[in-house]
């Protein structure tokens, strides 16, 4: 699977936006877009979530959006590392906004785990 840097590399319609960070997340398989394409068209939860994730991903300047609702990789966005706080700061924000919402919930072995009633 191709990093997310390297699939927002050219802009990317908002609905294959979406299907990327889902099938980056596991719940989506990669080559299911046509399968699911109905998840970015309508209003429900599995859709609401992953469109939510882009703005968080956009409001911390990972992604650039433009007024055609198409996203791409923000060149000025200098990456994640686990010794720059604004990093964390952007990771924690997108893991707790998946909790908060039931995609990611605790498992028994104390690890995240994706609640598999979002799972299509």
């Amino acid at each position: 699977m191709k990093t997310i840097r390297e699939q927002f590399d050219d802009w990317v319609d908002f609905d294959v936006a979406a299907f990327i960070m889902g099938a980056t997340i596991g719940l989506f398989e990669e080559d299911s877009f046509i399968k699911n394409k109905g998840i970015f068209w309508t209003s429900n939860p599995t859709g609401d979530i992953l469109f939510d994730m882009l703005e968080h991903l956009v409001a911390n300047d990972m992604l650039i959006k433009n007024d055609d609702m198409k996203f791409k990789w923000n060149d000025k966005f200098a990456g994640l590392t686990w010794t720059d706080n604004e990093s964390i700061k952007v990771i924690y924000t997108v893991i707790g906004y998946l909790r908060k919402n039931g995609v990611l919930i605790d498992g028994d072995d104390g690890q995240f785990k994706l609640n598999e009633k979002f799972k299509v």
